[in-house]
């Protein structure tokens, strides 16, 4: 009887309050957590000797060697290897960032596929067990498959379900329904789609056409992952690459190269090629010359005959010091931050995220494990066998009962003679 009691508490507790929800929960953390370590790899900041910040900080001083001596073939070597290494690292992060965009759309539309194939079991097992159960037979083990069936659904996506009373249910995840009448299934569809050059995934009906938006589970942090962190971290990491070039190139148009053996003084000369980080470079005139590099400050002489001479002074070193000073420079967020406060800010962020989710994925963890253990006691419980149990233990009461009775009679007899 104690056990008949446990195993309608298991169901009423556990599947409706605490085993659903927390396990889309810890799916939900666990895949958050995953996805903020991946792009804690892609940026490489557990290395820090190839990190993203390391680099940009290996330009910048390449730029103050180079403002120690202006016109050294091996300063300027270094500023264009180092310059070619940094474009080079950011277009492998912007790359990695697309590989795991397209990895996660892979495992969204896995996700959806296995919805269904759960949705077509469950109604199989809708009509095994109102047809058990109609012919007064035990459907004990077809609902313990059937409870399973619902667990691994409720780490995919929230799950809700009523039931009917031929014992068959329907289910619903979040507002879609996918399991209706207890045998008609409603399959889901992943659909990519392009937003503003970032590829995107949409989960819908697939005969409704209507969107489906998970309230927890591994399927909605597949889908924030792909449609909000990845694409958000591409944005910053377009900003940076963006304002890096913007702000350097500007700085070394007003400057001058080397002359060289040239007749004429390189001038107006980008260094950097590109608008993000996808198609971020080192300039073709850099590449073609390390001259071209500008160090000293562009000067303008307007002859008699109209004619303006541009030249640079030999040993002029300013416009090196700018690009090293920009190091320093403001010019991010509405220039509330440098190039180095924003990088950390961006991968700290990641860094927290990561470990939040971790956290959270860890105390779900301990709170449905005491469930499951009590679900695992009680599952396969037959309730005919527990009837049987209680009848014989009323009958046991009431003849133990009647031998108290009885003796009791005798004493009473035997103290009245």
């Amino acid at each position: 009887p104690f056990t008949l009691v446990i195993y309608y508490l298991y169901h009423f507790l556990f599947f409706f309050f605490f085993k659903q929800k927390t396990a889309y929960e810890i799916k939900e953390c666990d895949w958050s957590s995953d996805v903020c370590s991946s792009d804690l790899n892609i940026f490489n900041e557990p290395n820090a000797e190839y990190g993203i910040r390391t680099q940009i900080e290996r330009l910048f001083n390449s730029f103050y060697e180079l403002a120690n001596d202006p016109e050294s073939g091996t300063a300027r070597n270094i500023v264009y290897s180092q310059a070619q290494v940094l474009s080079e690292v950011i277009n492998r992060i912007d790359q990695q960032l697309t590989t795991l965009s397209d990895d996660i759309g892979f495992e969204i539309n896995q996700k959806v596929d296995e919805i269904n194939n759960i949705s077509a079991r469950i109604a199989s097992l809708n009509i095994k067990i109102a047809s058990a159960e109609n012919n007064n037979a035990s459907a004990n083990q077809l609902r313990d498959e059937r409870d399973l069936e619902l667990d691994r659904l409720s780490k995919i996506s929230n799950v809700y379900y009523n039931e009917e009373s031929s014992g068959s249910i329907n289910v619903s995840i979040g507002s879609n329904s996918i399991v209706s009448d207890g045998f008609r299934v409603s399959t889901l569809t992943a659909t990519d789609y392009n937003d503003n050059g970032e590829l995107k995934t949409k989960v819908t009906g697939t005969e409704s056409g209507v969107e489906f938006i998970p309230r927890g589970g591994e399927l909605k942090a597949l889908i924030n992952a792909r449609n909000t962190i990845i694409s958000g971290y591409r944005e910053n990491l377009n900003l940076l690459a963006g304002t890096l070039i913007t702000q350097v190139n500007a700085i070394h148009r007003n400057g001058v190269g080397l002359q060289g053996s040239l007749s004429e003084v390189p001038h107006d000369n980008d260094f950097f090629a590109g608008t993000d980080a996808g198609d971020m470079d080192v300039s073709d005139a850099v590449k073609s010359s390390i001259n071209n590099i500008a160090a000293a400050e562009r000067n303008e002489t307007v002859h008699e005959t109209g004619e303006v001479e541009i030249w640079g002074s030999p040993g002029d070193n300013k416009i090196a010091l700018q690009l090293a000073n920009l190091k320093n420079v403001l010019v991010l967020e509405s220039n509330t931050e440098s190039f180095d406060d924003y990088l950390a800010r961006v991968v700290g962020g990641l860094g927290v995220e990561a470990r939040d989710a971790k956290d959270n994925a860890s105390r779900q963890k301990m709170v449905v494990t005491q469930f499951e253990n009590l679900r695992n006691s009680t599952s396969g419980v037959s309730l005919d066998e527990e009837m049987t149990y209680l009848i014989q233990f009323q009958r046991g009461y009431q003849a133990a009962s009647r031998v108290i009775s009885t003796v009791d009679e005798m004493f009473e007899t035997l103290i009245n003679m």
